[in-house]
């Protein structure tokens, strides 16, 4: 059909396939087909009509509902108007549930990261125990070892625990009694931020389907406003991190970004109760660990 009409083109010849259109047809029938198509294109009606996430503009009438005009610049008109606010609507849509997919991402990862983490945690070791059983047993350690095998009272079995060699049995069963004090801190963080994470997910999850589902701009905009998904561009620099910002065990840490960062941290930011550290003898940034309660 194209070699005999050549300017019919792929979207007409995929008209005339929605119409029934086949090669195999009674001849009579194409050659009529053909006519009316011919017919269709010859009259100076233009149709506008929605196809996936956009529109199209077309000399022949769509399956879908289509608005249709006499006009050829009124139909442009519309035509570009319609176009214009899909194409920022769908760019809308895909940056924000691009930046919520990354984010609900990372939080899976982490929920399966820390639920290992806990798990060994639970598992590797009851350091109050060991520090226990030490103390029960200060008689029968000798002074220099670097682990020793004694009586389990909790679970009526011999167990072997690991010392260091140059302190003296009542030290390493302090250092047991401190691990299990800062063991029990890091399992409650952990617990915290997996029931966190998990609440983080499902609202991530809800935003989706709603920014999915939205078909106005305007709208759309106000919603990623409301909920902290974009910012006016006069908040986003001002509200970007001074310093580089991580949380381990419930502690705040903050860590400088250039000479001059590192001093606004130190002097403007530091205070006597926080942890100052440097990497010793070699240039890199300040950090500080701040101060907790208790």
């Amino acid at each position: 059909l194209r070699e005999m009409i050549p300017s019919f083109d792929k979207n007409i010849l995929k008209y005339l396939e929605t119409k029934g259109f086949t090669n195999s047809m009674n001849l009579k029938i194409k050659k009529d087909m053909v006519n009316d198509t011919l017919i269709l294109l010859d009259d100076p009606v233009f149709y506008v009509y929605p196809v996936k996430d956009t529109v199209k503009l077309s000399l022949l009438p769509g399956d879908l509902e289509a608005r249709h005009f006499a006009d050829p610049v009124e139909a442009l008109n519309y035509f570009y108007l319609e176009y214009h606010k899909l194409y920022w609507l769908n760019k809308e849509k895909g940056t924000l549930i691009r930046m919520l997919r990354k984010q609900l991402k990372k939080s899976k990862n982490y929920i399966a990261n820390s639920k290992e983490k806990l798990e060994n945690l639970k598992t590797g070791g009851n350091f109050k125990q060991y520090g226990d059983i030490i103390m029960a047993n200060l008689h029968a350690i000798q002074p220099g070892k670097d682990k020793v095998e004694l009586f389990d009272f909790y679970h009526n079995d011999n167990v072997i625990i690991k010392l260091k060699a140059n302190i003296s049995p009542q030290k390493n069963a302090e250092n047991y009694y401190r691990k299990a004090k800062n063991q029990k801190i890091e399992i409650q963080t952990l617990e915290k931020n997996i029931r966190a994470r998990i609440n983080q997910v499902q609202q991530l999850n809800e935003f989706i389907e709603i920014i999915e589902n939205h078909n106005d701009l305007k709208q759309l905009k106000i919603f990623a406003l409301k909920n902290g998904l974009s910012k006016k561009e006069n908040q986003a620099e001002s509200q970007k991190p001074i310093f580089k910002v991580y949380e381990y065990m419930g502690f705040q840490i903050l860590v400088g970004r250039n000479a001059r960062n590192n001093d606004e941290l130190t002097f403007k930011y530091g205070y006597k109760e926080d942890l100052w550290l440097h990497a010793k003898d070699v240039k890199g940034s300040h950090v500080l660990i701040k101060y907790q309660s208790g």
